[in-house]
């Protein structure tokens, strides 16, 4: 199958559990998210960053709050020309985001609060293949720019309908690698 092909067959099957089977998913993402809190990645970084999910993503707002109540430093991203990311301080929950000509919820820009040298970036996907940490994401290309050029250590969450280690796509020169991703 093609990323295409695979996007498509995962998002609807993102939607569904969404949708359908939001017990399954919320404790699939509560014991994902036990792990990523107890990881050596997570206790030993200072900054991380995150996305701010939507709905049929995995929920990144219990570890948002999580890394806030630590004491981390939180960043979250604003998609940029070129295809670029930047990330910007995320400091509560009451934060004014803005919806993004994408939909996403992003911090308003600010050039003297970017940045980009993160200890950790917990990278969004829509499938992953656990056997070689490739992913699919949402076919954009911004994390794989971002990761390729600031080479933060990653981690992604999988939910189940994310494993997608028995399908084979081609890889371009431009998928990065995840260094770990956390599932079930």
């Amino acid at each position: 199958m093609s990323k295409k092909e695979i996007r498509k067959m995962i998002i609807n099957k993102m939607v569904d559990l969404a949708k359908n089977k939001v017990l399954e998913k919320r404790n699939q993402e509560k014991a994902i998210i036990d792990k990523v809190l107890q990881s050596e990645e997570w206790e030993s970084a200072d900054s991380i960053g995150l996305t701010i999910s939507q709905s049929i993503e995995f929920s990144t707002n219990e570890l948002l709050l999580a890394a806030l109540s630590q004491g981390k430093r939180v960043y979250v991203p604003k998609t940029m020309p070129e295809k670029q990311l930047a990330f910007l301080p995320y400091l509560s929950i009451e934060q004014v985001l803005i919806k993004s000509d994408y939909g996403l919820l992003e911090p308003e820009y600010n050039v003297a609060l970017e940045k980009n040298n993160l200890d950790l970036v917990i990278v969004p996907g829509v499938g992953f293949n656990l056997e070689n940490n490739q992913r699919i994401g949402f076919g954009g290309g911004y994390y794989d720019r971002y990761i390729a050029k600031y080479q933060p250590k990653t981690i992604s969450l999988c939910l189940d309908v994310q494993n997608v280690t028995s399908e084979k796509w081609t890889s371009n020169q431009f998928d990065i690698k995840i260094d770990k991703i956390i599932t079930v």
